[in-house]
């Protein structure tokens, strides 16, 4: 998976990491964004994973929601076929 790859991985993760949700506050800029609701995600769990380079390196989709993944390793992760 390429740093910045727009297209949707599905990966498997290999520690536990954890998941934010990404949140702007009313009347405020994109480069205000705040990270809330801080949940666990269990080692061995299969994720669909993009990495968008914009305000965050990782980005998930878990539930019809999009969530961020704050770290800027890769060693979290390893790609599923």
């Amino acid at each position: 998976m390429s740093k910045y790859s727009e297209k949707w991985h599905t990966v498997k993760t290999t520690e536990k990491v954890y998941r934010y949700k990404p949140y702007v506050p009313r009347g405020a800029a994109m480069y205000q964004m705040k990270f809330i609701h801080k949940t666990p995600i269990k080692k061995g769990t299969y994720l669909k994973l993009r990495s968008p380079g914009t305000h965050y390196a990782w980005q998930i989709k878990c539930g019809g929601h999009y969530w961020a993944i704050l770290r800027n390793d890769a060693r979290w992760f390893k790609n599923v076929r």
